[in-house]
C-alpha cells in the first residue's frame, strides 16, 4: 500500500481491494485500486478507504445556464465573437471563445450589433448552447450585457447616461451598448 502523502499520477497503483476500500479519486480494476487523477494518497485507517486529493485543477468545462464574463474581439453587422475570461466567477485559462447573433443581444430590434456592442467591450452573459464549438451565448436579460466599455472616439472609459446609452466626459461622444443593469459597478 502507498503511503500517506505520495504523489501519484492516472493510473498509477495504490494498493489491492482487500487493504482499503477506493474513495474519491480511485477506482478498481483486476482486484487493484488504481488513480484516477494526479495527486496525493490519503489512507483513512477508520473507514478503511484510500483516496487521491487532486493537485492539478479540474478545467472549468461551460454548460448552458453558466454567466461567462468576456472581451467582444470581432463585431459585425450581425455577429460578436467573444473571448471568455470567467465562468461563473472563475477565471478560465486558456479562454473559450462564444459567439452571439444579433437576435439574441436584446428583446428589442436592432439594425446592426453594433447599435448594441463594440469591439474591446467587457460584456457579461449567458450560455445558451454549449454542446457546439464555439460557446452560443445571449445577453437578453436585465443583468446581462455590457459592464465596462472605452469611447470608440478618445479611449476614455463611458459612463452611463440612461437605459441604452453611455457617455464620455472627455470628448462628450454618446453610444449606444445593450448594457447591465450594474455597468460600471460590476465586479469580477
Amino acid at each position: 500500500m502507498k503511503e500517506n502523502g505520495e504523489f501519484l499520477l492516472p493510473g498509477d497503483y495504490i494498493c489491492v481491494e482487500e487493504e482499503a476500500l477506493p474513495g474519491e479519486g480511485t477506482y478498481v480494476a483486476e482486484g487493484k485500486v488504481l488513480t484516477t487523477v494526479t495527486g496525493t494518497v490519503f489512507n483513512d485507517k477508520k473507514k478503511r478507504t484510500v483516496s487521491i486529493f487532486p493537485r492539478v485543477r479540474k478545467p472549468l468545462v461551460p454548460k448552458k445556464g453558466d454567466v461567462i464574463i468576456g472581451q467582444a474581439e470581432n463585431v459585425n453587422k450581425h455577429m460578436v465573437s467573444m473571448s471568455v475570461k470567467y465562468i461563473n466567477g472563475q477565471s478560465v485559462t486558456p479562454s473559450y471563445s462564444s459567439i452571439m447573433h444579433i437576435s439574441h443581444a436584446t428583446r428589442s430590434y436592432l439594425d446592426s450589433m453594433f447599435d448594441a456592442l463594440k469591439e474591446g467591450d467587457i460584456i457579461r452573459g449567458k450560455i445558451m448552447d454549449a454542446h457546439t464549438l464555439p460557446i452560443q451565448f445571449t445577453t437578453t436579460y436585465n443583468e446581462l450585457g455590457v459592464i465596462y466599455a472605452l469611447c470608440s472616439k478618445c479611449g476614455e472609459r463611458l459612463r452611463y447616461l440612461r437605459r441604452g446609452t453611455l457617455k464620455c466626459d472627455n470628448c462628450d461622444n454618446v453610444e449606444p451598448r445593450k448594457v447591465a443593469e450594474d455597468y460600471g459597478r460590476a465586479r469580477l
